[in-house]
């Protein structure tokens, strides 16, 4: 005799799931068929976190009013950034207003392939981004696929760094 497994989303757990991801769903879908608002959407929330910082007003981001006067700004580099993260680096958690409007939580490190590692700061406001980014990911991804039990199976994404140059407070 075989057991009959029910379709995902007619399970409890799929019919939470849809509810819960149902508002992430329908934003990503907006965003897919009106990309241009969704950009002009994502660089004004930039311009406002991040133009007063001082990256941000070395850079000219604090004059920014289109996507057109984003396009005239100084691509930067890795060299560029450098002097920016070492002294985010040297102000230690906290490091507020250098390359971010939050704090400054934790610091990655490049693997050094280009040169000396260097320290790259995470910000308060970059965690909630990618937290957010990952929520959307998943919410499509799930419900595309209505595997809303393949939530519960422990696979994560993360980021890391060698334990013995990982900086944290």
């Amino acid at each position: 005799m075989e057991l009959a497994i029910p379709a995902p989303t007619q399970t409890l757990t799929g019919k939470i799931c849809e509810r819960l991801f149902a508002s992430q769903v329908r934003a990503l879908e907006t965003a897919a068929h009106h990309p241009r608002l969704s950009q002009e959407q994502t660089l004004e929330r930039l311009v406002r976190r991040l133009g007063n910082t001082e990256v941000g007003r070395d850079a000219g981001l604090h004059k920014v009013r289109t996507s057109e006067d984003a396009r005239k700004l100084k691509v930067s580099t890795p060299d560029s950034m450098r002097p920016y993260f070492k002294r985010a680096f040297e102000a230690g958690k906290g490091g507020q207003g250098i390359v971010g409007s939050t704090e400054v939580v934790a610091f990655g490190q490049t693997s050094g392939s280009s040169g000396e590692p260097k320290y790259i700061p995470i910000t308060r406001d970059f965690l909630n981004s990618y937290q957010r980014s990952v929520r959307l990911i998943n919410a499509s991804y799930f419900s595309a696929s209505h595997n809303w039990h393949g939530i519960f199976k422990g696979r994560l994404m993360i980021l890391a760094a060698r334990p013995e140059t990982a900086r944290t407070w």
